[in-house]
């Protein structure tokens, strides 16, 4: 053990860098800025979740409500009405929000 050499192998990211994580990465932090996209049925939630159902779909709600709260200034949500060519609704979180009908 003492031979190991346990400094970080990765240089510290400077503050003003745009940071892109995942949902899972960014907990327990806050950004100014605050950018989620994808937020369409079959992305966030999901397709597997919404599959799934019931506690599936719970565990994504709260991962969004994870995502929106990392803002401290700005937050924007974003959504495409197609992936990969096929058409999608937005996101059942964004109408629950009342963001966009339902």
């Amino acid at each position: 053990l003492q031979e190991m050499d346990l400094t970080p192998k990765s240089k510290p990211l400077a503050k003003d860098c745009v940071r892109l994580q995942t949902v899972h990465t960014a907990k327990g932090m806050e950004f100014d800025n605050v950018f989620i996209v994808g937020l369409a049925e079959d992305q966030f939630p999901t397709y597997f979740a919404i599959k799934n159902g019931g506690r599936a779909i719970e565990e994504e709600r709260r991962n969004c409500f994870v995502a929106i709260t990392r803002s401290s200034r700005n937050l924007y949500l974003s959504y495409a009405r197609n992936y990969f060519r096929w058409a999608k609704q937005p996101s059942r979180f964004l109408k629950e929000m009342g963001l966009v009908g339902g």
